[in-house]
């Protein structure tokens, strides 16, 4: 029987300037390599669509508008 692990990823971006896209895949990389050794293998990764409702605010002023937004898990099993 297999157990299964899902972890959100959410790459770090620098504060100042570009990150590359060797950074992602850097981070990415230590995701890998610490579930592994903890004895997980990786499946998929797998990005999850949500819609956010807008939030009134007062009288209709302040009011949040609904947006959709993507999240990415990474997904892991081992055989338990």
């Amino acid at each position: 029987m297999k157990e299964f692990k899902v972890i959100p990823f959410k790459p770090v971006h620098n504060s100042k300037g570009r990150t590359s896209l060797k950074e992602v895949a850097e981070q990415l990389d230590d995701h890998f390599t610490e579930a592994s050794q903890n004895g997980w293998t990786y499946v998929r990764i797998e990005t999850i669509r949500s819609h956010v409702p807008a939030k009134g605010g007062c009288f209709g002023f302040f009011k949040t508008p609904a947006y959709d937004m993507s999240n990415h898990f990474i997904v892991y099993s081992r055989e338990k």
